[in-house]
């Protein structure tokens, strides 16, 4: 069952689609790292911390994201170098003030070594709010290691 525990730092650009909030405009950098455990042979359990920091808006919010849930990998990785993965869960947006969000996204570990790869990932965190969608788009490029 260790097979599909690891660990990850990761950083890359984000940017926000449907904000009516000034606020909450523009692009960003998306830094953080996260675990997973295993819960059998293709899934896991896991959890996350991100920040996700404005870059040039003048009035625009830094946050903090924390992140759980589940994920799907397809390929055993004792079988493979490439490891393909699905995943999503829970978060909390945290910038004066906590409000729930759900996370999605999908990506791939290259493992170059038994104990430490490579991960890429596109993250969507979609946060409602006072009747409005806004969507944090994401792509990640990091290290993975077990």
């Amino acid at each position: 069952m260790a097979q599909h525990s690891q660990g990850y730092l990761f950083a890359g650009p984000l940017t926000t689609a449907g904000s009516i909030y000034t606020y909450w405009g523009g692009n960003y950098v998306n830094l953080g790292g996260g675990g997973e455990a295993a819960l059998g042979r293709i899934f896991t359990l896991g959890g996350e911390v991100a920040g996700l920091i404005s870059t040039r808006e003048r009035f625009a919010r830094n946050a903090a994201v924390l992140t759980v849930g589940p994920a799907c990998h397809f390929v055993s990785r004792s079988a493979r170098k490439l490891d393909p993965f699905v995943g999503g869960g829970f978060s909390l947006l945290v910038s004066r003030g906590v409000q729930p969000a759900l996370a999605i996204g999908a990506g791939a570990n290259y493992w170059f070594h038994e104990r430490l790869g490579l991960r890429l990932e596109f993250r969507d965190h979609i946060w409602a709010s006072e009747g409005a969608t806004i969507q944090f788009y994401g792509a990640r490029f990091g290290l993975a290691f077990r």
